[in-house]
């Protein structure tokens, strides 16, 4: 699959950095990061949750919960590694994770 010429901004992902190198070097160019990679990273895990989401099969019922698991499998494997950081001084508090609660349910306040 080729890419449309145009100017892009996205984060090379292994995939994107497979498909430049089906092109001619002279199209493409890479720079690096400048700046926070936090939104990058973020937009980028957020589209792949997404579609990993999207591809849960099973009634309504059943695939939002699915998706429930799933979504705090991350946190946690998260929190499980800034505890390991924190233990180890590399990080401050794994206060930020805070775990979807079961079942769904949304505060229309």
């Amino acid at each position: 699959m080729s890419l449309p010429d145009g100017l892009y901004d996205l984060l090379l992902t292994e995939g994107l950095a497979r498909r430049l190198a089906e092109l001619e070097p002279s199209r493409t160019s890479v720079s690096a990061l400048k700046g926070s990679a936090a939104e990058s990273l973020t937009d980028t895990i957020t589209r792949q949750l997404s579609n990993i989401l999207d591809d849960i099969s099973g009634d309504d019922a059943d695939k939002a919960k699915r998706q429930l698991e799933l979504v705090n499998e991350f946190p946690v494997m998260l929190r499980q590694r800034l505890a390991r950081d924190v233990a180890s001084g590399t990080s401050e508090s794994d206060d930020a994770i805070d775990l979807v609660a079961q079942p769904l349910f949304s505060f229309n306040g």
